[in-house]
This record gives C-alpha cells, sequence and structure tokens, in this order.
C-alpha cells in the first residue's frame, strides 16, 4: 500500500491542471495504445517528451548533466550511433536513413528523461505501467470479442470445439484486427501480467483480469511467448509451494499436485489436437530443418529458421569484426538467401529473425558485444538492486531477441526504450545527485 500512497501523492500535485499531470496522462496513454494502435502510440510519446521538455524547462531545480551521464550506458543509447556510424560504411546508405528515423527515440527516451528529477522518473514509471495493464485487458477484450464473434458467425448451431484454437483463430489470426504481431503483442500482455500485484489491490478485478490473459495467451499462440509465460508460472508456483509446505499445510499441498497434474493433463490432450499443438510440434519438425524449402502447414509455406540462421553466419563470416554495415543485413541477407535456394525468404524479405544474428551482420563482433553488454548491464543492476520484476522483463526480452528481430521494429523500439529507461533509471538515480 505504501507504493500506492506515493503513486498518489506524486499523481495528484497542488495544481490538478499542472504540465507534470499532463505528462503523467500523455505517458499513461502512450502505454495504453502500445497494444491498441502502434501510430497513436508513437505520437503520444512524441507529445509526452515535449511535456517533459517544458517541464525541465519551467523547472527551477536544474539536474546537473556531468552527474549522470554515466548511466546513459544502461539505455538503448548505444544502438542509435550503432545505426548511425554503421551509415558511413552500408551499401546503399540512403536506405539505412530509415533505421535512424525509426530508432530516434533509442536517443530521444534516454537522453530528454536524463535531465528529469527522481520523483518524475517514478511518476513516469507508474503511470506508463498502469497505461500497459489497463491497454493489455482493453486490448485484449476487443480481440476475444471479434473472434469468438467470428467463431459463432460461422456456425449453424451452437457448439464450442477444439477449431475455436485452429488456423484461422489464433496466432496471427487472432492479432489481425489490431494489426499487431502476436509476439510482440505479448510481450505486453507478460510485463502488464508482471506488474499486476504492484498496482491492483482488488483481488477479485486482479483474478478475473488473469482469467482474460490467460485466454489471451492461448489465442496469441506465441510460441516463445508461451515459454516466458510457463516460466513466470513455474517461478510463483515454486514460491507457492515452498510457502505451503514451510507452513506444513500438506492437504493443501497435495490438493495442488493433484490440480496441477490433472490440470497439464487435460491441457496436452486439449491442445495437441489443435494449431497450437502443431505449431509447438513444428518447432522439431520445421524450424530445427535444414532443408532450403519444407512446408509448414496447410495454410503457407516458408524456409525454416535454423536454413536461414545458417545463411546469416555465411555473411558473419565475411566481415566478422565490423560487419556489413546499417544496411546490411537487409540487402545482403536476401542475396545469400537466393544463394542458398531459400527462395520463400528471400521474396518475403525475412531479416535474421534473430537480434543477435542480426547485430553481427550489420556491425560484426562489435554490434554483438554492445548488445550483450546493454543486456549484462541491465542484469546487474536488476540483481543487485534485488529487483525480481525487472530482472525477468530482462530476462523476457533477451529470450525473445533469439527469435525476433525485436530492436528494430517499431512495436518493440519504442516499447523498449521507454521502459527499460525508466526501470534502469528508477534504480540507478537512488544513486546519483
Amino acid at each position: 500500500m505504501k507504493g500506492n500512497n506515493r503513486f498518489k501523492k506524486s499523481f495528484v500535485s497542488k495544481e490538478i491542471f499542472s504540465v507534470r499531470n499532463f505528462t503523467g496522462f500523455a505517458f499513461f496513454m502512450f502505454a495504453v495504445f502500445l497494444p491498441l494502435h502502434t501510430g497513436i502510440s508513437n505520437f503520444l510519446l512524441i507529445i509526452s517528451l515535449a511535456l517533459v521538455l517544458l517541464q525541465i524547462l519551467r523547472s527551477k531545480k536544474k539536474v546537473k548533466f556531468a552527474k549522470r551521464w554515466k548511466i546513459l550506458l544502461f539505455t538503448l543509447l548505444p544502438f542509435f550511433f550503432l545505426h548511425l556510424i554503421g551509415l558511413s560504411y552500408s551499401e546503399k546508405p540512403i536506405q539505412g536513413l530509415s533505421y535512424i528515423e525509426r530508432s530516434l527515440s533509442f536517443l530521444l527516451v534516454p537522453f530528454i528523461l536524463l535531465f528529469a528529477t527522481k520523483s518524475n522518473i517514478y511518476f513516469f514509471r507508474s503511470v506508463v505501467l498502469r497505461g500497459l495493464i489497463f491497454g493489455s485487458a482493453l486490448s485484449l477484450t476487443i480481440l476475444l470479442a471479434i473472434n469468438l464473434y467470428n467463431y459463432f458467425m460461422v456456425q449453424k448451431s451452437f457448439h464450442i470445439g477444439i477449431d475455436l484454437f485452429d488456423y484461422y483463430h489464433t496466432y496471427l489470426k487472432f492479432t489481425q484486427p489490431l494489426d499487431q504481431h502476436p509476439t510482440y503483442l505479448g510481450i505486453y500482455y507478460l510485463t502488464a501480467i508482471i506488474f499486476i500485484n504492484e498496482f491492483l489491490r482488488i483481488k477479485s478485478l486482479k483474478y478475473l483480469i488473469l482469467v482474460l490473459f490467460g485466454f489471451g495467451f492461448l489465442f496469441l499462440n506465441s510460441r516463445i511467448i508461451s515459454g516466458l509465460l510457463f516460466v513466470w508460472f513455474l517461478f510463483y508456483l515454486v514460491r507457492l509451494i515452498n510457502l505451503v509446505y514451510l507452513k506444513k499445510n500438506y492437504s493443501k499441498l497435495i490438493l495442488i499436485f493433484v490440480v496441477l497434474i490433472v490440470g497439464s493433463i487435460a491441457t496436452v490432450r486439449v491442445m495437441s489436437k489443435s494449431y497450437i499443438g502443431s505449431r509447438i510440434k513444428n518447432i522439431y519438425k520445421f524450424e530445427l530443418s535444414s532443408d532450403t524449402k519444407v512446408n509448414f502447414n496447410s495454410h503457407s509455406e516458408s524456409n525454416p529458421r535454423m536454413a536461414r540462421y545458417i545463411s546469416s553466419y555465411k555473411l558473419i563470416k565475411e566481415k566478422p569484426i565490423y560487419g556489413h554495415g546499417t544496411t546490411g543485413e537487409k540487402i545482403n541477407l536476401k542475396n545469400q538467401f537466393i544463394l542458398d535456394g531459400l527462395t520463400l525468404a528471400a521474396e518475403q524479405n525475412y531479416n535474421s529473425h534473430n537480434q543477435y544474428l542480426g547485430f553481427t551482420i550489420r556491425y560484426g563482433l562489435i554490434g554483438l558485444f554492445v548488445l550483450l553488454f546493454f543486456f549484462c548491464c541491465n542484469f546487474y543492476l536488476a540483481w543487485s538492486s534485488k529487483n525480481r520484476k525487472y530482472l525477468f522483463f530482462i530476462f523476457m526480452i533477451a529470450s525473445v531477441c533469439f527469435f525476433e528481430n525485436y530492436f528494430d521494429r517499431n512495436f518493440g523500439i519504442t516499447f523498449a526504450a521507454v521502459f527499460f529507461t525508466l526501470f534502469s533509471y528508477n534504480v540507478l538515480l537512488k544513486d546519483v545527485d
């Protein structure tokens, strides 16, 4: 409750229509629209940063840059300079300007917030997390309503079967109404449930939202998100079992194991017959294959990730230290796909679908070092401050980077820029000034 009281005191300033409150509202709405509409969310972030600048200029207490500049190393700012430097030795550098434009958040967010006060950083962190929880719940409600409507509209008689979890109602088809990618949307949802205990105290409402998210994750049908959700569930399950064991409540302990076993068996049996199960099986049958062309499912076909990773590795070997430049991945990887017979990947302009490989193709081992340095610094920061939620957040993004170029797409850029900056500054500014 102490945290909520701090938030209330910081949220309601003496002047209701103060710049600070308008800034907080703008950040709140930015987070609300993250899982709803990327364009609107980006526009609201621009407004938020402009209001932060206005607040800084009007503030009588000026922050000293000399004492704070080092904390920029914990942010995504180095990524922006990688893109900028990489242009100098890129093939077709004009095309690389799109990377600079998309990654402006990596520059503006950490630099502008560097001059915000400690109380404002805590305030902004609180409002964006609340906004994300609200926006995620709203996003899921909209998607579930549309999905169920589409499902029941084609039926001659009312029934609910395994076909509810088929190709036409999960994964890309599920998120299509909001033009969002399931994996990136899943990151928003996971972040929301990680921090839900911090802001939502009404148990009945919290459990209702968790049930809503539970159904949402099934329909998202993203394998990496499901894996991360399982890790988070396992963490809390171990904590619960340990707590019950220490209280010597053995009857409750037995009940937990019975529910867990029965629930697991039932879930596996149902999901194995659905499109969800087929996507999990395809990890071994398809994604780990080195064949140049493999049927993915009855609706589409593509080239396996492993085959694309091999093509990426061939490019890395050509220029291992500095890489091919900012545009190197997009241009050279397409040519390499064609040489390796991965025609579908070339036609669809696939990137490496792995941020670590993508950075190494573009910037060589130097780029890979910068990416790993970023994760290691934030991991150390979260570990040293004993912040489990922040720690899992880092683990979550680092894991997704094995399967997506997370920091290259707009879905991930603004989200990562804002949340990583606020999380790191919230810890670091306690020891600065």
